[in-house]
């Protein structure tokens, strides 16, 4: 019976061509009001105040009704009640429960935003480390050079007989001393991405803050790397003869 008569409701405004913002004019009721009686909606509505409701909005279209066919009905007492307050009540329960889910969903979407940028953090972390050039393992040579796995020690030719070339690239940065025949030439920080070079006779000897963090190459040959870890390196000497490596 409750949906016949919200069915009617809904059907007689149409009918009478009155849209919804005149129905809340005329009759004094809350748009949600409104909508919850044509719809059939009446648990929403306190039962101290459909009544109400239900005379106004049919007496507003002209409609009839035997309350005594409904059972909300037959509960209502409080019909000392104003329009205006019972109304008020209504709609507070109703953004009540708005304000409720709408705090949920804003949780979950602060949820799924941390979850995202955490997700493109670990992607793009992952990925650097994944394209940074890798260290090898190294391993002490006889003549004291450290040799890696698939690089086997390369002899220094000269390009020249009479000069050492060598160019010391950082890759990371790294406090550098560089002797040439027992003169100290440079005393510094190399940054990273700087390539410095230098020239000598018979010996040029380099003392690093960490071995990790450089390549260098004599007479147009790179050097295995010196150590993988962090590690500093008091001596490398590089003379026509070979290379010597003391930490």
């Amino acid at each position: 019976m409750i949906k016949e008569l919200a069915a009617r409701l809904k059907t007689k405004r149409e009918k009478l061509g009155i849209d919804l913002e005149e129905a809340v004019e005329k009759t004094k009721l809350h748009p949600l009001m409104i909508k919850a009686l044509e719809a059939g909606r009446w648990e929403e509505i306190s039962p101290a105040y459909l009544k109400g409701f239900l005379k106004i909005y049919c007496s507003f279209l002209g409609e009839s009704f035997d309350e005594s066919e409904f059972s909300p009905l037959k509960e209502t007492k409080k019909e000392d009640v104003s329009l205006e307050e019972s109304q008020k009540a209504v709609v507070k329960k109703y953004f009540d429960i708005k304000t409720l889910f709408f705090l949920l969903e804003s949780k979950l979407f602060l949820v799924f935003l941390v979850g995202g940028l955490f997700l493109f953090g670990t992607f793009f972390l992952v990925k650097k480390v994944k394209n940074k050039p890798p260290i090898e393992e190294v391993a002490l040579t006889e003549s004291g050079l450290e040799k890696e796995g698939p690089l086997p020690p390369k002899k220094i030719s000269s390009v020249d007989k009479d000069f050492l070339y060598v160019s010391l690239i950082a890759r990371k940065d790294c406090f550098v001393t560089v002797k040439i025949e027992g003169k100290i030439v440079f005393e510094g920080v190399l940054k990273r991405g700087v390539v410095e070079n230098w020239k000598a006779n018979k010996e040029i000897e380099f003392n690093l803050s960490d071995g990790s963090a450089v390549e260098i190459e004599v007479n147009g040959k790179f050097l295995p790397h010196l150590t993988k870890m962090r590690r500093p390196i008091k001596s490398l000497k590089i003379t026509p003869a070979g290379i010597s490596v003391e930490k």
